[in-house]
């Protein structure tokens, strides 16, 4: 059964004929009145009706053919059970920016650094360079995913994926760190053993999976206020021979400290050298990091000064 409830409307009146004369209504009782309005009877004509009462007519009854077709066991209704999901390949230009010193030597190294949500390369080439030092080359890369920052705003950050698709976005992530690496490291002279994958947040654990899946293509990975793979423990990975430098800080309110003070012993579920830092402060890049990186490296690279 189909209720039509009139309510109590404002405005003139106007005289109805046609179609319409006839109104099925059962009313409930007014906003301002504990009285409901007068029950008209299937068949019984009403020769006044407000505009707006006509109008919450025709909606009822425009309501009521959709339902009525929507409850029919003869006809199809459009789900996405019964809808075709495509999906295709199309070619992405994508960027990165490079700053190499002067001379690169036998201990210059090449940092591919990945920039956090809505960030850009431009400032993670900054915070990059001051962490590891002038003597290095470090390719900042762009995320694939472009956006403006807010309503009205021209300024536009990057990211590198979301909760949809995410078997996409990790293959697109790591083509474009292979591409970057190979690239800038035959453009220097720099190979595999002194390449370095450093991320900030977003990007840290889709670097870890980089790691755990190309063994071979980095000699460490760095990750600042970043996440592990939910997948860590029993995914399709292989050990990893890279060394983990993780720097998480105490105030973080994306990565709360209760999470991340486990992070070391789960990224060595995997890797054989990982060295785990907790810094004060919230979800930005340390300031501090920069001796910490440095030990890291002469550690790592066995350099002795």
């Amino acid at each position: 059964m189909v209720t039509l409830r009139r309510l109590r409307l404002n405005g003139a009146p106007r005289a109805q004929s046609g179609p319409h004369s006839l109104i099925y209504t059962e009313t409930a009782p007014s906003a301002d009145s504990e009285q409901p309005h007068p029950i008209r009877k299937l068949g019984e004509p009403a020769a006044l009706m407000t505009d707006l009462a006509y109008d919450n007519l025709k909606s009822a009854e425009i309501k009521l053919k959709i339902w009525l077709i929507s409850a029919s066991p003869h006809l199809t209704a459009m789900t996405l059970e019964n809808t075709r999901h495509c999906s295709f390949t199309a070619r992405l230009d994508c960027r990165y920016l490079v700053h190499a010193p002067e001379e690169v030597d036998d201990r210059t190294l090449l940092v591919a650094a990945l920039h956090g949500f809505s960030a850009n390369p431009e400032a993670m080439l900054r915070l990059t360079a001051g962490m590891m030092g002038p003597q290095h080359a470090i390719a900042a890369v762009e995320g694939p995913n472009q956006f403006y920052l807010g309503m009205g705003s021209n300024e536009v950050g990057y990211g590198w994926a979301t909760h949809k698709h995410p078997d996409s976005s990790v293959r697109l992530h790591h083509d474009m760190v292979l591409h970057v690496l190979n690239e800038a490291g035959r453009e220097y002279g720099i190979p595999a053993s002194r390449r370095i994958l450093a991320g900030f947040s977003q990007p840290v654990g889709m670097n870890y999976r980089f790691a755990a899946t190309h063994p071979g293509e980095i000699r460490g990975v760095i990750g600042i206020c970043g996440g592990i793979p939910r997948n860590w423990e029993e995914g399709p990975y292989r050990p990893v021979t890279a060394a983990v430098l993780h720097i998480a800080r105490r105030e973080d309110e994306f990565y709360k400290p209760e999470v991340t003070e486990r992070y070391a012993d789960r990224l060595r579920l995997r890797a054989a050298d990982v060295e785990f830092h907790m810094l004060e402060g919230g979800h930005r890049f340390p300031s501090k990091a920069r001796p910490i990186a440095d030990a890291w490296l002469r550690r790592v690279m066995g350099w002795a000064d």
